[in-house]
């Protein structure tokens, strides 16, 4: 597992809208752009190509927490990739 990375504070406040968008224990997808508070704290899009953004899942598995999966087609093999994060309030952190 990666090393946790620490949102500053406009990230912090950016991350916890977006865990916002599904209720607990539930799976909102959202396929627009990737968001700029994961590029603010050095996550980028996968290069396209070959990998093509389908978009974001967020799953709340609980008050504190929120799973952001960022889902891509790889265009020479024809199948998915997916890039998990989980982000926890309470300490709080982003972890890959």
């Amino acid at each position: 597992m990666a090393k946790p990375r620490i949102p500053e504070d406009n990230d912090l406040r950016e991350l916890r809208r977006l865990a916002q968008i599904a209720q607990v224990n539930a799976t909102v997808a959202d396929p627009s752009v990737f968001p700029q508070v994961f590029s603010n704290m050095g996550i980028r899009q996968r290069p396209d190509p070959p990998y093509g953004y389908l978009g974001m899942t967020t799953t709340r598995p609980d008050e504190n927490s929120a799973v952001f999966a960022f889902s891509y087609l790889n265009s020479d093999d024809g199948a998915p990739r997916e890039d998990a994060f989980l982000f926890e309030a309470h300490r709080p952190a982003l972890t890959h």
